[in-house]
């Protein structure tokens, strides 16, 4: 098993993204080649960590290794990547933007209409790129998670749920970043599930339909297309009532035991003062 190089400080190593000077691995994905390096990525990504490992050196071509990622796309690697190197990751509108027009960021076209991205308007532009920011985060959120990289994880999870509470009155938004979380096709978001329920749940007032709201997102043709986050939504509930019930049984316990000793104390004064 190879040693685990001491991971740089983020100021040094944000110098070397993404710069090949003193490259000694190689990420290749889709035709496209992307400079790395060891000290760097290995202590922070178990699944690059165990690739570097199996690989093969090149002497020949200045000790580097070459590892091929099937599953990624360039447009998500250089994220995964930034992050790596910076600690963070960028996303910008025409990132989101070439992304649907290289129907990498698709929708499930049963619960909203599929994205139109030839928009003369830079404005509404804009606000398609906001649109689909959800799925975007979501998709870098599996690629943490293809990774193992724990932090990027925890980054995009909020970055997710700060992109879906910015959807709260957009119904295609909100039902395309639903479509893509339950689309299994695209990754197993279980994780991103058991925190973006539950958020939703406690936030039903502004997600769900009602007589009288307008803009709500949280619809019955919704769930109907995604019956899974419906029976998310039901679990979370029943456990939130079972939860609730079993506070509302000790509150009763207690309270009752404070009767109790208040009686206790006030039949106890009550014997004192007919024995005097």
């Amino acid at each position: 098993m190879n040693e685990t190089p001491l991971l740089p400080d983020v100021s040094e190593r944000a110098a070397y993204f993404p710069n090949p000077l003193f490259s000694d691995i190689t990420l290749s994905c889709e035709g496209q080649y992307f400079p790395a390096h060891r000290p760097i990525i290995y202590p922070q990504s178990r699944h690059l960590a165990r690739a570097i490992d199996q690989s093969t050196l090149y002497p020949e071509i200045n000790r580097t290794r070459r590892i091929y990622l099937p599953h990624t796309p360039p447009y998500l690697l250089i994220r995964v990547l930034e992050f790596l190197y910076k600690g963070d990751y960028t996303v910008s509108s025409a990132t989101i933007l070439s992304a649907i027009d290289s129907d990498l960021l698709r929708d499930n076209t049963a619960v909203t209409r599929a994205p139109n991205t030839n928009i003369a308007n830079p404005v509404d532009r804009d606000r398609l790129a906001i649109r689909y920011a959800a799925c975007f985060h979501a998709k870098v959120y599996a690629q943490a998670e293809y990774f193992q990289i724990e932090g990027l994880q925890v980054l995009a999870a909020g970055r997710f749920s700060t992109a879906l509470w910015w959807l709260r009155q957009d119904e295609g938004g909100f039902a395309a970043a639903m479509a893509e979380i339950y689309d299994h096709r695209a990754w197993n978001y279980v994780r991103l599930h058991q925190r973006a329920v539950p958020e939703i749940l406690h936030s039903q007032t502004i997600y769900r339909t009602g007589p009288g709201f307008r803009g709500r997102v949280l619809t019955p043709q919704l769930l109907e297309q995604v019956p899974c986050l419906g029976r998310d939504l039901a679990f979370v509930a029943m456990d939130e009532v079972d939860r609730l019930r079993r506070r509302l049984a000790s509150a009763e316990q207690a309270l009752n035991a404070v009767v109790n000793r208040a009686e206790a104390h006030a039949r106890g004064q009550e014997s004192d003062s007919l024995d005097m």
